[in-house]
C-alpha cells in the first residue's frame, strides 16, 4: 500500500453532492486526521481503504438499527451496544428519526440543522464512491434504515484519481 501524498488541486471544494445512502459502505476512522487537518485537499495512495471500515460496523448504525429496526427500547438499545446515551442525545436522534421519516430527508433534516455545515460529510474515492467522513452518522444511518434513496452531502476530500479523470462522484452535484 503507497502512502498517500497530499496534492494541490483547484476545485470547487465543500460543495454540496446528492447521492444515494444505500451506497455509502465504507466510513473513515476515528483516527484518521484527513479531514481536519486537510480539508478541501486531494490525496493519492490508498487512504480511502487503509483507514476506512464498512459502514455497517459503525457503532452510530448499530444503535440506530437497534432503536428503530428492532424496536428496542433506549435501555435495550445501550445494553445491545455496549455504552450509553445521555437523555440529550436520545431525545435528538428520536426527533431526527421521525422528521426524516415523516418529511423526508432533504426537508426534514433542515429544522434540526445547526447551520450550513450540519451536512453528512463525505470523501470521494477514486472511482467515484462516496466515503463517510465521520459527520452526520445519525441522518446517515436513519437514511439507510428507512430506504431513503437520495439525501446531501458535502464533499471534503477527493482523491487524486477521481479528480484527474474528471469522473463525477457517484452522485449528482447540487447548486445550493
Amino acid at each position: 500500500m503507497g502512502k498517500s501524498q497530499l496534492m494541490s488541486i483547484e476545485e470547487d471544494f465543500f460543495c454540496l453532492v446528492e447521492f444515494d445512502p444505500r451506497c455509502v459502505n465504507r466510513r473513515m476512522n476515528k483516527h484518521w486526521k484527513g479531514l481536519r487537518d486537510n480539508c478541501g485537499k486531494v490525496y493519492s495512495g490508498a487512504w480511502h481503504m487503509a483507514y476506512s471500515r464498512p459502514y455497517f460496523d459503525s457503532p452510530n448504525y448499530k444503535m440506530i438499527h437497534a432503536r428503530f429496526v428492532d424496536n428496542l427500547s433506549w435501555c435495550d438499545t445501550e445494553t445491545k451496544i455496549g455504552h450509553q446515551v445521555t437523555a440529550e442525545r436520545r431525545d435528538y436522534i428520536d426527533a431526527l428519526y421521525h422528521s426524516i421519516k415523516e418529511k423526508g430527508f432533504i426537508r426534514g433534516q433542515e429544522e434540526l440543522m445547526v447551520d450550513n455545515h450540519d451536512y453528512i460529510r463525505v470523501h470521494i474515492g477514486p472511482s467515484g464512491e462516496i466515503i463517510h467522513a465521520k459527520e452526520g452518522n445519525h441522518r446517515l444511518s436513519i437514511a439507510k434504515i428507512l430506504d431513503i434513496e437520495r439525501v446531501i452531502g458535502r464533499i471534503y476530500i477527493r482523491h487524486d484519481s477521481f479528480v484527474r479523470n474528471k469522473r463525477k462522484p457517484n452522485g449528482n452535484y447540487l447548486d445550493v
